[in-house]
């Protein structure tokens, strides 16, 4: 169908949601009650009085009212995104159950013969979406921070800005100090502490990124796991650790000499924990990061809810946008 085939004389459009609104959404109370979405987010999104038409405050009151809806799209993108994680590890955990592994097969059990396929492509969902949410979390920031954190520019912001940020010094101050000082203070202790882990979390962001950035340019294939059973026999994938990791360039004929054992190269080599673990401690990491980040958010909307706009923020987030010329595909089913 083309757009012209449709009927553009009219006076008004019917929205899908209610842009006036006196009380939570159900879904969001759902939400919040269900654990789906940290507690620190509802309670942003209570305070923005739901993100209702013209209840903006006066720091987000741009002229052309467009900050505030701005940042009530960027936290219903993270609430939609959180609920879609859930719906992507639970895809994961079905077709780890219907795989084919050898005790199924030595039991006639029937399996799915996509199921590997199928989870890969759940988990690649979910990487991405996971980094998508983190990158809306750094756009509000960038908001809310605007011209505080080197490099977070509204329009384009992303969480390996805010990686940056964590883990540099923060500038001394001279004069007068800013009243959002205290708040970067705690926003760059807060993610200090998330990002840079030690012990067996160390690192966890870069590994993130460098899946999300494989798997989102490089496909599923490039991601072969390793399954290794239980004494019970049930079977479970890990993860590689490292790019590039080729299987073939691990295999060793019976006319070559095997350096090391299979133990000390999946020690190496591999996440200590199965693809479906790992799934679900991502999740709860990724909370982690929003609840405290969202906490953060919740103070400095009450302390800035009457200072003036900033121009800027609108003028950089102007500054990234691009409309293109494209209108259809000449040739479509």
């Amino acid at each position: 169908m083309k757009l012209d085939k449709c009927n553009l004389d009219i006076t008004g459009i019917n929205v899908a949601r209610h842009l006036i609104k006196t009380e939570p959404e159900q879904e969001w109370v759902d939400a919040h009650k269900a654990g789906t979405i940290p507690s620190a987010l509802y309670r942003f999104y209570a305070d923005a009085d739901f993100f209702s038409l013209r209840h903006s405050p006066k720091f987000l009151s741009d002229r052309e009212t467009m900050l505030f809806p701005y940042v009530g799209t960027l936290a219903r993108g993270i609430f939609e995104s959180l609920r879609e994680t859930e719906d992507f590890i639970q895809d994961l955990c079905i077709a780890h159950k219907n795989a084919y592994t050898p005790l199924k097969n030595a039991k006639g059990t029937k399996c799915d013969a996509r199921a590997s396929e199928k989870a890969l492509r759940s988990f690649k969902h979910l990487v991405v979406t996971s980094i998508g949410v983190l990158d809306q979390f750094a756009e509000i920031v960038s908001i809310f921070f605007y011209e505080e954190i080197p490099n977070l520019q509204p329009g384009r912001a992303s969480f390996e800005d805010l990686r940056k940020f964590s883990n540099a010094r923060l500038s001394s101050t001279k004069g007068i100090v800013s009243p959002r000082r205290p708040l970067i203070e705690k926003l760059h202790s807060f993610l200090n502490k998330e990002i840079e882990r030690s012990g067996v979390e160390k690192e966890w962001l870069e590994l993130l990124l460098l899946y999300r950035n494989k798997l989102a340019h490089l496909g599923n294939a490039m991601f072969w796991r390793m399954g290794f059973a239980t004494e019970e026999g049930e079977f479970f994938d890990f993860l590689p650790n490292r790019w590039p990791l080729i299987f073939e360039a691990e295999v060793t004929t019976e006319n070559e000499r095997s350096e090391g054992t299979v133990r000390e190269f999946a020690e190496e080599s591999l996440v200590h924990q199965d693809i479906i673990e790992y799934s679900h401690g991502l999740l709860v990491k990724i909370k982690q990061v929003l609840d405290g980040g969202f906490e953060i958010l919740c103070e400095a909307y009450g302390t800035f809810k009457n200072f003036d706009v900033d121009a800027g923020i609108l003028k950089s987030i102007k500054k990234h946008s691009r409309s293109y010329e494209f209108r259809y595909f000449e040739k479509s089913v």
